[in-house]
Order: C-alpha cells, then structure tokens, then sequence
C-alpha cells in the first residue's frame, strides 16, 4: 500500500513537468520579472539616490475626481502590462518589430479613447483634482465657514485678554425676561434715558424698568390699531429723561411725557414702519421703511423741517454726532450717507460711502475723537469699519467673523463694544485703534440686535433674539489706584508728572471746557465738573495732583462759579431739571437750587461786584440771578469775622436770595 502512493507522487511530480513547460504561456509573471529586474540592478539600487516624497499624505477629494476616467486608466494600464512581453526572453529586451507594434497600439488606444470618451492623455493624471471652484460673489455667505471660523478667532485673540488691567466680569450681572421682543435685525427697541429709565418695546407695548428702584411701567399700547401693529423704535431725549419718541409699524412718530403718562403728539412723514430714531436737542429724525429720513422740530405745529431722501432700501440705523452738526443714516441698500446738519428736503447727503456689503445698522460716535464714526454691518459684510466723517475717508476695517447688530463705546477709554448674530451671539470688546479683541461675553442663545449704556457709563444691558436682557460691567472709569500704575505722564520739557488722574477727569467734561474753577479763598484749590456719563464735581490740590472731594451731583456739570465772598460754588446742570445748584464748600451741603431754563444751563458768568449771575441755556434764554451778596455789616456781630479776597473782615450770615 504504502509503495503505490509513493509510486503516484513520483507520477505527479515527474510526469507532468514537460507537459507544463510545453503549454506554458509566453507571458511571464509580473512577479518573475520583478525578481529578475531587482538581480540585475542591485548594484545600482543601491547607489540610487531616493526620489524626493511630499511629507504630506494625499487625501483625495472624490468629489473633484473624474472617476471613469481613472478607473478606465487603471485598468488599460494593467491590461497593457500584462501583454506588453511577447514571449520568454532570457536577455529581457524586445525586438525593433514588437517595440514598433506596442507603441503602435497605444497610440491607436490614446485615440480611440480622446475621439469616443473625450480623454486626453496628455493633460490629464490619475489621481488630480478638478479645477479650482469660481470665487463667490459679494453677498454669499458660508454660514459653515462663520461657524469653524468663530473657534479659530477666538483662539487667536486668546492672548490679547490682559489688553486692560480692570476686571470685566465674564457673566451678566442681571437677566430680564424680555417676552415678545421682535427678532428683526431692522428695528430698534431699546433706550436707556438719562435718569435712569430704560425703555423696551415688546411687540404691541412699550414698557420702562427703572434701574434704581426696580419698578416696572406700561407706558402704551398699540393693541387698538390691528393685530398686525407693533411698536418699531424707541429713543429717549437727550437732555431730561421725560420724553421718550416712539416709533409705530404703520409709519406714525408718537411724543410721549413720561412723567405725566401722556402722549403729546403724533407726527406723520412716512408711509412705512419707523425702525430708527435719533435726537439733536429739539430735533428729532426719523427713518423708515419708506428710504426716507424726515426731520421733525418737535417745538412748532409745522413739525416737519427736511425730508432726505437718498436710501433705496429700508432705513434702519441713525446717530446724530455729539456737537449737533453731522447726521449718519445707515440702511438696507448697504450704504453709509453722511447729512449735515442744515440739510433741507432735496439736499444730497455730505457723502455717500458704499464699502458695506450688507445692511448698515450698527452706528456709534466717538465720544473721544471728533469726527470719528464707527459702522457695523450685516451678515454679508461682518466688518466694522471706523470713519474720518470730516474728509469721509475710511480710517479701518474689522471683519469680525459675524453679523454686526450694535455698537458702543466706552465713555471712559478708547474701547468700542460690539453685539453680534450668528454663530456665537455673542459680544465683544476691542481696543482701539489696534482693534485687539479684550474680551467676549457670552450667554445669549440668539442674536444680540441691540444694546444700551447706562447714564453713567459703567453698564451696557443687551436685547436679544433669545427675549431676555442681561446686563454687563463691561465698562468703569478709571481708578485711582489704577491712574498711579500707569505712571508718570511727560510734561512738555520732559519734566514728569503723577497728575494723571486729573488729566483722566478732564477728559471726560463737557465739550465746552467751563466746568473749570479756581477758589478765590484757597490757594491751589481748583473745581472741576464733568459730563452726562460723570455729573460729578470734583475738587483737586492743584500742588500735588491730588483730588480732595468728589460729589455725584445726578445730572451733568456744565459750568461753575465760585461765590467771592463766601466759601459757596454755583454749578449749572442739564437733565433732569436743568436747573443752578448752590453748595456749601467743603460739606458740599445744597443750599439752594434755582430753576427757571427749560433746557440745559450751558454757561455762567459773575458780574464785576460779584453779587449777581447770569445763567445762558440751551433754551435761547439769558436768565440773571442775586445769589451772591456781599455780607450785611448788621450781621456781624452774630456770625464772627471771615476773611474776604484781600484780607479784609467782614461778618456774615445767611441772607435772603431775590430771584428775578
């Protein structure tokens, strides 16, 4: 048994094999070759210099592949290895016919394929990409791309967050529930008034929380003019706090006295809803959905005084400038118009500036550069771009990755904070000019469409999409301790100074520059009064830039006066009351407050005897008071001796003030 099988294995092994070589293929095995090729040139394989390798991996891209193309390559490549040896060559080198009858082949098959598949062989690779995709036009927008893009840049600017030494809270410090809040990017539905009253329209009604006390009011309700009606825009007067513009969906401006709860009056000049509002003293603009700008003078029955019209699409962002003379519109047709301020109906706009490529809504002025105006705009544009309105020259541009839906400055540095939609609704805050971003606040869940200062510029409270307000502590005026880390500022000379905290309070008076005054009873005392986001009086040792005193005086300084005779300062104010307040210094006690203007008190003067003031105001009116007076001589042995300006003795005691 066992020799059979070993006589069968010799059979298979031995009795076929010249069967095998006789019907063997002429085409030897790529395999074969390969060992053969390798035998031959290892010599020079090994003395081969490596061919250069990309350090990158290739990922294709299938979608840019032409995979016919490839495929069918591939495969008359394989196919074409596989016949292109005619029969078994020890020396591995074809004839002059075969060669000749190869290339002959391949060059029919490179025509057949260009003339029946519309291959070229020449221009084309296996593995290649697609040619490049056109560049998008202006207003297409990636929404993919806002959304990786927003993680990157805040990576990026991850480094900047040390720009400020103050601490700037990362969370709100108070949220409000804001229900009904429209989600329209063309609207503005949030004021805060300079007694501290913020107004908020909530779809049909318009309501005012009062920041001090907590209390909320309905001030109206447009319920009664359809179901479709709504309020569009609110703006409180500059200067009082007591009249709040109100903006309607059906083209109506509505005047309201806040204190007495009672419409004054309603003003017409647009056949569309009213989106945006903007006060200069006793005028008010208003832009609509109508493209037009219409200027109401709310003091005469003739209300109307200049409609502009230059805006092809929606008006939806208007910022008077801080001195009254420049009015900036911003609107859907992407435009930026610069108007002056004696601008009448059929005038042209100053300048017109088209570099936005989406709406134009966010506008704010620089409250510490004249002519300074910064823009944001829409989901297409995401830039902010700052302006010379002057020359009408653009001085910068931010992309900043996301719809730009408001603007702030900070009243106290050079530092502007944006809101923003889509991807992180979130707000930032830059450093200007170098616009480094300082931080991000997050928490809203939908697009912040507006925001609001409060009167003394330390709170920003921001309206959203998500229908709640939060409240921010992004901005603060500057500490003491703070104004001494920042170092000696250089007097002219070279000479150093630690008087920055003066310098820093200077800053921030009025435009006017009046809010200035030397005591005539002590030597190097100086009186200074600052603005809306101050309304403090502050008095300085002038020797070593030291500040003594300071009082909020609840509404802005606009001038002041010492009283010659008597240790007394005399302050003029705007809102609330626009009234003149006389202060016992330095108890800084209220002696007497003097009302009368009916617009803010700008300047004072002293007669030359000292005992009698004039007051000028914004309400064109001189007005003179006798609140000063020199002692009664029969007063004076019941008050003891004071010393007048020059040494004299006089004795003194309060007197009667006869206000005429």
């Amino acid at each position: 048994m066992t020799s059979s099988v070993v006589d069968f294995e010799d059979i298979l092994n031995n009795g076929f094999s010249d069967a095998n070589t006789a019907i063997r293929s002429g085409v030897r095995a790529r395999w074969e070759r390969k060992m053969d090729s390798n035998a031959d040139g290892s010599s020079d394989n090994e003395n081969r210099k490596p061919t250069s390798s990309l350090s990158d991996r290739f990922i294709p891209n299938r979608a840019a592949m032409d995979m016919e193309k490839s495929s069918h390559a591939i495969l008359s490549s394989s196919s074409y290895d596989g016949e292109s040896s005619i029969g078994d060559r020890t020396d591995g080198e074809a004839s002059e016919d075969e060669e000749h009858t190869i290339n002959s082949v391949a060059s029919d098959m490179s025509e057949y394929k260009t003339s029946l598949l519309g291959i070229d062989d020449s221009k084309s690779r296996i593995l290649s990409f697609a040619d490049k995709a056109p560049a998008p036009k202006g207003d297409t927008v990636n929404n993919l791309d806002v959304l990786y893009s927003a993680s990157t840049t805040s990576r990026k600017n991850k480094s900047s967050t040390k720009l400020v030494s103050r601490h700037i809270p990362s969370a709100p410090t108070r949220i409000l529930d804001a229900p009904d809040l429209l989600d329209d990017y063309y609207l503005n539905l949030l004021s805060w008034s300079d007694t501290n009253v913020l107004a908020v329209a909530l779809s049909q009604t318009v309501y005012l929380w009062n920041a001090e006390t907590g209390a909320i009011d309905e001030l109206c309700n447009v319920e009664s003019e359809g179901p479709d009606a709504h309020i569009s825009s609110v703006s409180w007067i500059q200067e009082g706090g007591g009249h709040l513009a109100v903006g309607t969906s059906w083209g109506k401006t509505m005047l309201w006295d806040v204190n007495a709860q009672k419409q004054l009056r309603k003003m017409d000049g647009h056949s569309d809803r009213v989106g945006a509002l903007s006060w200069n003293r006793h005028v008010l603009s208003t832009g609509g959905r109508d493209n037009l700008v219409v200027n109401h003078d709310v003091r005469i029955a003739e209300h109307k005084t200049a409609t502009l019209a230059n805006h092809t699409q929606e008006v939806c962002g208007l910022a008077w400038s801080p001195d009254g003379m420049t009015l900036a519109s911003g609107a859907n047709d992407n435009k930026l118009c610069l108007w002056d301020a004696a601008a009448s109906s059929g005038s042209r706009p100053r300048f017109e500036l088209t570099d936005h490529q989406a709406a134009v809504k966010a506008l704010a002025w620089s409250p510490h550069e004249r002519n300074l105006l910064a823009t944001g705009g829409g989901t297409a544009d995401r830039c902010i771009k700052f302006w010379n309105t002057q020359s009408g020259s653009m001085l910068q541009s931010v992309d900043t990755g996301s719809q730009v839906c408001a603007l702030q400055w900070n009243p106290y540095e050079k530092e502007i904070l944006s809101s923003h939609g889509f991807a992180r609704n979130q707000l930032c805050l830059w450093k200007y000019p170098t616009m480094a971003k300082v931080k991000e606040l997050d928490g809203h869940t939908a697009r912040v469409l507006h925001m609001a200062v409060s009167p003394d510029g330390s709170q920003v409270v921001s309206a959203a999409a998500d229908e709640t307000l939060r409240f921010w502590d992004v901005f603060a005026p500057p500490s003491k301790s703070h104004a001494g880390k920042r170092g000696a500022s250089e007097l002219p000379g070279g000479a150093k100074s630690k008087k920055l905290s003066r310098t820093m309070h200077i800053l921030s008076l009025n435009g006017n520059g009046e809010a200035l005054a030397w005591s005539p009873h002590e030597r190097n005392l100086l009186a200074t009064g600052g603005g809306t986001a101050d309304r403090c009086i502050k008095f300085w040792n002038t020797q070593s830039g030291s500040m003594l005193q300071s009082v909020d005086t609840g509404s802005q300084v606009c001038a002041l006066q010492w009283n010659p005779y008597e240790k007394e300062i005399l302050s003029s104010h705007g809102f609330a009351r626009n009234q003149l307040c006389l202060w016992k210094y330095p108890t800084m006690a209220k002696v007497k407050e003097l009302d009368g203007h009916t617009a803010r008190v700008l300047h004072m003067a002293v007669s030359p005897d000292g005992s009698q003031v004039v007051s000028a105001a914004a309400d064109e009116t001189l007005r003179f008071w006798d609140v000063f007076a020199p002692p009664s001589k029969s007063h004076a042995g019941k008050r003891g001796a004071s010393e007048l300006p020059g040494g004299a003795k006089s004795k003194k005691l309060s007197r009667t003030m006869h206000i005429r």
